[in-house]
This record gives C-alpha cells, structure tokens and sequence, in this order.
C-alpha cells in the first residue's frame, strides 16, 4: 500500500523537525512493506531538513505539486507560465506585497511580518540555496503571496482569479499559494504512480484533492474543508499521530 504524507501541520507541529516518535512510525509501516510518499507545499529545498537521512531519497512531492524529487533527483512538473508570473510580479509591484517565490532550488524572500506568516524558519533552513533579487528568479513554480493587508485581500483575490492558475488559500494566514494550472498534490501522484490506491494524511486546503481520492484519508486537525472529504479526523498534536499510526493498518 501507498501511504501519502503532508508535513507541515500533518506529521509536523513545529515547523523544524518530525517527532522521533512519528519517525519510528513511519519507519515500522514502510518496513512491513508499504511505500511512503511525501507530499507538501514546500519546495524540495524545503522538505529536506524535516525528511533529512531517513526519507530524503523518497518519492517528494513539493511545491503544491509543482515539483518532485526520487532518489534525490528533481524534476519540475509545471512552473507558472511567463505571463502570469509576469502579472504576479507587477501585482507584487503594486501593492508592495510580502512573497515568497520558489525557482526549482533558489528563491526570493521578502517578509515583513513573520509573526504572521510565519514561515521564515522553514524556508533553507540547511541553507542550501540563494535569496534572490525576484527579478532573478527567472522560472517560478510556485508564487506565495504572503502577509496579505485585509483592506487589499478581495481586490488581490479577484485579480489573481483572472489569470490561467491555482490559488489556495491557507487557513490562519492572510496568504495565497499560487501553482500554475492543474497542479496539485494529487494530479502530481496521479501522474507518477497512475491509480494505485493509497492512504492520505493531510491538514490543509492543498490536502482536499489527496484526501478524497485516497482509499483512506485522515484529515488532521480542524480544517473544516479537509475534515469534509476525510474518512477520519485527528487531533493535531505528535501524540495523536503517533496513536493513530500505531494502530492503522490499510490492507491492498
């Protein structure tokens, strides 16, 4: 059986590491045979330093399913296209927005406010890559428009809903996740593994697509959207999942 992880929120509550308990988890229901894939809205880049030596050379889905990595090779699926990013930067210009923008490896940063975004401590944290000027980063896989003003939010949100993309809105933060069109997580395995049934574990609106499509999907936490097309809901703590994993089994 394939089982498919999330991290952030999912197998990970601190945004630096996975509790060595879920680890062992882990490493006990791959040892029985299963596969493990990882799925999340990180860069690989990003991933690394929570998979590190135990499942860095897995099957990675990144970028919201922009990008993947097997066996430490990366590929690209889909960046967005050079007119949307074209417009996205211009958006950015206008509003003087914070962004996160991710190349395949490098990317450029500009937050102003962590204490909402929350993210800086995820982003190189082996300090693998480079903080670019964004006119440097000339491809982009995935575009997050971050720490977003209230009074602009509608407007930027129908703006970014006229071009050729995905949005996804991130619960708790006033961000935007931007993927170019028909990429997500599960069109991403889709494509790699064809219709293999498979377990989902997610916590987000970048889970939905996994969750309801999986043989079994568990959704952790409260997100209200994931919690509608799961099968079962968790709490969002380490304990929780280690609970959940020590007594699931999913049989072919």
């Amino acid at each position: 059986m394939v089982y498919v992880f999330d991290l952030d929120g999912t197998l990970c509550f601190c945004g630096k590491e996975i509790h060595p308990q879920i680890i062992s988890q882990l490493q006990r229901i791959e040892a029985e045979g299963n596969t493990l894939v990882f799925a999340s809205a990180r860069p690989i880049r990003d991933m690394l330093p929570l998979l590190n030596k135990h499942f860095s050379q897995h099957f990675l889905i990144g970028g919201n399913g922009s990008i993947i990595s097997h066996k430490g090779k990366i590929e690209v699926v889909k960046p967005l296209s050079e007119e949307d990013y074209l417009t996205l930067k211009a958006l950015i210009s206008k509003y003087e927005l914070d962004y996160l923008v991710d190349s395949h490896w490098n990317y450029s940063l500009q937050n102003r406010n962590d204490a909402l975004a929350n993210i800086n401590n995820k982003v190189d944290a082996l300090k693998l890559a480079d903080n670019l000027p964004l006119d440097d980063i000339e491809t982009c896989i995935k575009c997050n428009l971050l720490n977003i003003p209230e009074t602009l939010y509608e407007e930027l949100i129908q703006a970014v809903h006229k071009l050729d993309v995905v949005k996804i809105i991130h619960s708790g933060s006033q961000s935007i996740d931007i993927v170019a069109k028909g990429i997500n997580k599960y069109e991403t395995f889709m494509k790699y593994f064809g219709m293999t049934e498979y377990a989902a574990f997610g916590n987000d609106n970048n889970d939905i697509e996994l969750l309801e499509n999986a043989k079994f999907g568990v959704c952790v936490g409260d997100n209200p959207n994931a919690q509608r097309v799961a099968d079962q809901v968790i709490e969002a703590s380490n304990e929780s999942v280690v609970e959940f994993l020590r007594g699931f089994k999913l049989t072919e």
